[in-house]
């Protein structure tokens, strides 16, 4: 029987490339040296912004530096304080910087090895379900180098399987070149998605991270139809995980009949490259909010979006529409590809303009919002008052703007500037490429001053968030965290959610 989440197709074909090539690492290890002393307490005041107590641990060995690969090695098996704070330490003493950090990790976690072939893994996606996600394992896959990895969504009514006899019959040889992973019944493929609502496609990704050794900056998202659709949607909402997408025979995935959601969430994409194609003769019904008829057919409504991104500017953003070609027919050569594929995660971005529906879809390149604040769209039809000279899709259009949630930051010259609305928690995370640590920092969140002042790299900090997300390749180093206005640096006292959480509405 087809479900709401399903309904969107009811014919489609099952299309998913990607191609990568490998980076390298090496594993090694040795007895960790310490010496035997206390902790020190150290109380840091800020001009602006609360009061922090760090505890740094106990100093070592000069003669350690060697240790550091075992020390990594023994907290990513058993991420505890004692263990984080002897490989930070270490690492302190080194003074690793951002590229080091992500060599000595990559080098030091032991990920499983793994034949040759299909395996499937189970990803918790909250509210005690799982998804099971086939994973293609290239020949000679050595689990000490990163590999280029491509997500791929089937259709409505495909399988995982399936999916990846697709990816093998179009790639070639070129398949072992990449890990594939699959999953299977998926849901959340669009903003509308009906409940359980949860962090599901995040989820699959760290768990496929947990089981393989992935290239953070190389992973790639591809489906056709439904599974195009759920390209869109996750690059829009988690865009700053992903290199890249291909979605074919898809829409955005946004309501069409929403007055001003497409141009809202368009600037979601600005900074991912997404490579878009369906045919002209597709005329496939595309339901507008609540599965209400939409005035235009697929083809048409990708023809106006096209137009919208070359009015905003999307220049990451290319539409292709294919002569004589119906939904299922829509098809890509291996060149084209293979050719996209070959992008690499772009430079931290210094501006954000991101909206989000649902707590867990305010994770941005380097703000992170925590917990919701105020009215929220959790309702599948929100209450509409109709003003003045509105019509009531215009009103409808203003109801639901106002209930979704908005970053809109910028990181020049040391100063932070960020706008939020409903969020009363949330953190901005430091990077090199985005502050200068020897310069004092200042935080300016909704117009007010929250902070200013120097920033030390935090090791221990920098460690959970690498445990808590495997993105070896952008160094968290420190962070403010504003809750109710609030500024203080992050410290290992602060708790964060799941990266993959379930939504309670």
């Amino acid at each position: 029987m087809r479900t709401p989440t399903h309904s969107r197709y009811g014919r489609v074909a099952v299309i998913v490339l990607g191609l990568g090539l490998a980076g390298s690492a090496c594993t090694s290890a040795s007895p960790v040296s310490t010496t035997d002393a206390s902790p020190t307490t150290t109380v840091v005041s800020h001009p602006i912004g609360s009061q922090t107590t760090t505890t740094s641990p106990p100093p070592v060995a000069p003669n350690v530096t060697s240790d550091i690969a075992s020390a990594l090695s023994a907290y990513f098996d058993e991420p505890t304080a004692t263990n984080r704070d002897t490989v930070a330490a270490l690492l302190q003493l080194k003074r690793a910087t951002s590229a080091e950090m992500s060599t000595l990790l990559l080098r030091a976690i032991s990920f499983p090895a793994a034949p040759a072939g299909r395996e499937t893994i189970t990803a918790s996606i909250g509210f005690n379900q799982n998804r099971q996600v086939l994973i293609r394992t290239p020949l000679g896959y050595d689990p000490t180098r990163s590999y280029p990895t491509i997500v791929a969504y089937h259709t409505w009514g495909g399988t995982a399987d399936r999916m990846l006899d697709r990816v093998e019959d179009l790639l070639g040889d070129a398949v072992e070149n990449y890990i594939v992973a699959a999953p299977d019944d998926y849901r959340q493929t669009v903003l509308d998605a009906p409940p359980p609502v949860s962090a599901e496609h995040v989820a699959v990704w760290d768990a496929v991270k947990r089981a393989r050794n992935v290239d953070s900056d190389r992973l790639y998202l591809m489906g056709y139809s439904l599974g195009g659709e759920t390209v869109m949607t996750t690059a829009a909402m988690h865009g700053q995980r992903i290199a890249a997408g291909i979605g074919m025979a898809n829409t955005f995935a946004f309501p069409p009949d929403v007055v001003g959601l497409w141009e809202t969430f368009a600037e979601n994409i600005r900074n991912v490259p997404l490579l878009h194609v369906w045919g002209d003769k597709d005329n496939a019904d595309i339901p507008g909010l609540n599965f209400r008829d939409a005035s235009e057919g697929l083809a048409a409504l990708n023809r106006r979006f096209r137009e919208l991104a070359n009015v905003i500017g999307l220049n990451n953003y290319t539409g292709i529409e294919l002569p004589g070609v119906d939904h299922g027919g829509v098809t890509l050569d291996t060149r084209t590809i293979v050719d996209f594929f070959s992008v690499t995660r772009g430079p931290m971005p210094t501006e954000i303009n991101h909206s989000f529906r649902y707590i867990h879809q305010a994770d941005t390149a380097w703000v992170e919002g925590h917990e919701w604040e105020g009215a929220d769209w959790l309702e599948a039809s929100p209450e509409v008052i109709v003003s003045p000279g509105e019509t009531e899709r215009d009103a409808e259009g203003r109801a639901i703007a106002e209930l979704l949630g908005s970053i809109k930051a910028s990181a020049i010259d040391n100063v932070i500037e960020l706008n939020t609305t409903h969020l009363s928690d949330l953190t901005v995370w430091l990077t090199d490429d985005l502050v200068d640590f020897d310069r004092p920092i200042t935080v300016i969140h909704n117009s007010v001053e929250v902070f200013s002042g120097l920033v030390t790299r935090d090791y221990a900090v920098a460690l959970i968030q690498a445990e808590r997300n495997y993105d070896f390749s952008r160094i968290r180093w420190a962070g403010i965290r504003i809750v109710n206005g609030e500024a203080h640096i992050v410290t290992t006292a602060d708790d964060f959610p799941d990266v993959a959480r379930e939504i309670r509405l």
